[in-house]
């Protein structure tokens, strides 16, 4: 999404707000309910590079390059295993 209009980039009005009726933690889920997923391993090179690579964002988002990465922006990727 675009950044919004108000201060920092964030959105002034609701028309954004998205509500979250609900949740299960895959912990709480039948085991053959639960969703299969692979990680990426955090001891290898390309989660260095990856991380290189969140820290160095210049897309439109972004007003300057943070040129570092807080815990929050760099989700470790997951994805659903074959």
């Amino acid at each position: 999404m675009p950044r919004g209009t108000g201060e920092l980039g964030f959105y002034v009005g609701k028309e954004r707000t998205v509500a979250i009726w609900g949740g299960t933690p895959a912990v709480d889920l039948p085991v053959a309910k639960r969703p299969r997923v692979q990680v990426m391993r955090t001891d290898s090179p390309v989660f260095s590079a990856y991380l290189a690579a969140r820290a160095s964002r210049t897309d439109l988002f972004f007003v300057r390059a943070a040129h570092g990465v807080a815990l929050c922006n760099a989700p470790v990727p997951v994805r659903q295993a074959p």
